[in-house]
């Protein structure tokens, strides 16, 4: 029953089924902030005319309107009768009353007619509900956990930066230190070595003063 109501309402052709195929075919989708507002029902979504339904959900959809099938001649025979009355060639204004004759011919009036098409639409709609209920309930694990994650991410990157110029400013006060030491301890080595050298003079000085006078005194034996 559900390939019959696939010819019902889904027209495929070879072209379709190519594209379909074909994964350079398919709508790039981008990346959007994530809302915080509740999905729309899919009737207020705008439909790009070369987007193509997805084959999985068309058949989630029509098995849910053929578990509803009611018993005897409903909108989904009325439905069946159409498309073989497209067949002949005929205007849709005779189709529709031709084929509202012949539901008559079953004890199908048009009230029951759109009674049970309505009856459909609302399967549809609860259908789409639940899987508004289900995409909401995944973009709030998968979207909204992964934009959780980039926030933590974000901070995570602002904070270590924030560390980084922290560093850099500690650097500079040490390396400002550094050189501060290093002056001090060229000064200090300088400072000795002057010493070192005064020390010597004085050393020599008075050494060569005591030599001296030891040389004149063996002289004197």
């Amino acid at each position: 029953m559900l390939n019959k109501l696939k010819s019902l309402f889904i027209i495929e052709d070879e072209s379709q089924k190519k594209e379909d195929s074909n994964p350079q075919a398919q709508k790039t989708v981008q990346k959007t902030e994530v809302s915080k507002t509740p999905l729309p029902s899919s009737d207020s979504i705008k439909i790009d005319s070369n987007q193509k339904p997805t084959a999985k959900f068309v058949d989630i959809l029509l098995k849910a309107i053929d578990d509803s099938n009611q018993d005897g001649f409903d909108y989904l025979e009325f439905k069946q009768s159409l498309q073989s009355l497209s067949k002949m060639e005929m205007d849709d204004d005779t189709r529709y009353k031709s084929a509202v004759a012949m539901a008559g011919t079953m004890g199908a009036s048009t009230d029951h007619l759109i009674k049970s098409a309505s009856k459909y639409m609302n399967v549809l709609k609860t259908e789409d509900q639940k899987f508004q209920q289900a995409l909401a309930s995944q973009r709030q694990k998968q979207v909204q956990g992964g934009a959780d994650s980039l926030t933590k991410a974000r901070n995570d990157i602002k904070a270590k930066k924030a560390r980084i110029e922290q560093l850099k400013k500690e650097i500079e006060a040490s390396e400002s230190k550094l050189a501060e030491l290093e002056k001090k301890v060229a000064g200090a080595e300088s400072k000795i070595e002057n010493t070192r050298i005064g020390f010597a003079a004085a050393y020599q000085s008075v050494s060569m003063q005591i030599k001296t006078d030891i040389d004149r005194l063996k002289k004197l034996k």
